[in-house]
C-alpha cells in the first residue's frame, strides 16, 4: 500500500493531463486561441458539470458523440459500474475537487470554481462499491483505483481504504 500511495498522484496526473491536453488541442484549434491552461481546465470543468447535471442515474461516461441537435455539442455515452472505464469519471471529479481546493484561480468562471466537486466525486465513487467483489476481470484496478484510490488519497476516508483493500483481496483470488 505504501508503494501505491507514492504512485497515486502520478497516475492521476497522467490521466488528467492527457484529458486536458486533448481538450486543449481541440479547444485551441476550434477557436484559434493560444494554449491557455486555465481556459482548458475551465472547459473540462464545464463539460463535467454538464454531464453531472444530465446524469441522473449514476452511470459512467465512457466516450462522446455528436448530440444530433446540430448545435455543435457532444453527448456522453454512459456505461454501468462494471465497465472497465467506470472509475475514470469519478477520478476526474476527484482531480477537479483537488484543483479547486488548492488553486481556485485556475477556474476562470466563478460558477465552475464554486461548484461542489467533492460531493459530485463522492456520489460517483459510491456507485462503484459493488465492484469490490468482482473477480471476473483484472480491470477492477481501473474501476477502483481511479475512483476510490483518488478519493482516499485526497480525503483519507477509511471507508475508501476498506473498498480498495477488499478489491485487492478479491483480485488476488483470480
Amino acid at each position: 500500500l505504501r508503494a501505491c500511495n507514492s504512485m497515486m498522484p502520478w497516475k492521476g496526473c497522467i490521466l488528467l493531463v492527457t484529458l486536458l491536453f486533448c481538450l486543449g488541442v481541440v479547444y485551441a484549434r476550434s477557436f484559434a486561441l493560444p494554449y491557455d491552461p486555465k481556459a482548458i481546465l475551465a472547459l473540462a470543468a464545464s463539460q463535467l458539470q454538464r454531464e453531472i447535471a444530465a446524469n441522473k442515474n449514476n452511470t459512467y461516461p465512457t466516450c462522446t458523440s455528436p448530440s444530433g441537435n446540430n448545435d455543435g455539442m457532444m453527448t456522453w455515452t454512459n456505461t454501468g459500474a462494471s465497465s472497465w472505464t467506470s472509475g475514470f469519471y469519478p477520478g476526474l471529479l476527484w482531480a477537479m475537487y483537488n484543483y479547486s481546493r488548492y488553486d481556485p484561480s485556475l477556474f476562470k468562471n466563478k460558477l465552475v470554481a464554486d461548484f461542489d466537486w467533492k460531493t459530485a466525486a463522492q456520489n460517483s465513487t459510491k456507485g462503484i462499491t459493488s465492484q469490490e467483489n468482482n473477480t471476473g476481470t483484472h480491470d477492477v484496478g481501473f474501476m477502483v483505483f481511479y475512483s476510490f484510490g483518488h478519493g482516499y488519497e485526497i480525503t483519507k476516508d477509511p471507508d475508501y481504504l476498506k473498498v480498495i483493500l477488499k478489491t485487492a483481496e478479491s483480485l488476488a483470488t483470480r
